[in-house]
């Protein structure tokens, strides 16, 4: 008997799935969220990197170390500038009883200091340490505001930290663009993305300012040109216009995600591809199943 044909999900068949299991991460869920990373690994011809790598260290962590090393060296393979950072997070440990694991590290420690070679190792530890500020709060307020019933008195303490850390961190990202301006790949890698994450919570006058030198660094590809748009959009509807992008959504009386204004907006999806971004079907599905 012929073997039936391998089924492969469309893009707006994973975005949920790949929600959920983001979900399930933020919620400690391990279990769940290999399963739905594997599922999309097994029905998708070409999954995402942070898809693979994100099974892989599941899979690490509970157990499954054949599969974990099978993921990694998919990696290693499939993408010449692809590694693991160090030091080697506390989920891959398992793998060191693996007896491949010599041979694959060496690879990818050798990938590394090959790439890293002229980087600036206390930058990027500024930096990482800055968006572990931003983004753990938020983990936990995306938990907070999900449980039933939910904790009023844990959520308003959750949204007091953040803005807490979120006028520290914002300090330091302004001492940061002062003294190097927007750091390029080739000292940070993509690190520099935590910069971006600051300033998109920031105040608009911070943000105004911040706006042209992104513009700059976009030349470089030290910024990708989404981000900016993202930014330019919220700017836009901060100051009360349409926006040009389609990035910015509220939550209605009933609970359910809106566009702000868009102009043109029967041609949003012709600027959002020149800029990087998907269309804007699949960022409403994105967004609407994630939140």
């Amino acid at each position: 008997m012929q073997a039936s044909a391998k089924t492969y999900y469309s893009k707006q068949q994973t975005i949920p799935l790949q929600n959920k299991a983001d979900s399930c991460i933020i919620a400690k869920d391990w279990k769940q969220a290999l399963d739905l990373y594997m599922e999309i690994i097994d029905h998708t011809k070409s999954p995402e990197r942070r898809i693979i790598q994100n099974a892989a260290e599941l899979s690490s962590k509970l157990g499954n170390i054949d599969y974990s090393m099978q993921l990694l060296w998919r990696l290693v393979s499939s993408n010449p500038n692809w590694y693991l950072p160090a030091p080697l997070d506390d989920n891959f440990m398992p793998l060191k009883s693996h007896p491949d694991w010599t041979r694959l590290n060496d690879t990818i420690t050798s990938r590394r200091n090959h790439i890293e070679k002229d980087y600036d190792h206390t930058l990027i530890a500024r930096l990482k340490r800055i968006r572990k500020a931003d983004q753990n709060v938020r983990h936990e307020y995306l938990q907070a505001i999900k449980a039933i019933p939910a904790d009023s008195t844990k959520i308003d303490s959750l949204v007091r930290r953040m803005t807490y850390n979120d006028s520290i961190n914002l300090i330091e990202v302004k001492d940061i663009l002062t003294t190097y301006g927007w750091p390029p790949r080739n000292i940070v890698g993509n690190n520099a993305s935590t910069l971006w994450l600051v300033i998109q919570h920031a105040d608009t006058d911070t943000q105004k300012q911040v706006l042209p030198i992104l513009k700059e660094a976009v030349k470089s590809k030290a910024v990708k040109a989404s981000q900016i748009a993202m930014l330019q959009d919220r700017i836009l509807v901060n100051l009360g216009n349409k926006q040009i992008y389609g990035t910015q959504l509220y939550q209605d009386d009933n609970g359910k995600y809106q566009f702000y204004p868009i102009e043109d907006a029967e041609n949003v999806n012709a600027r959002r591809s020149e800029v990087g971004l998907e269309t804007i079907e699949d960022y409403y599905l994105r967004i609407s199943t994630f939140y």
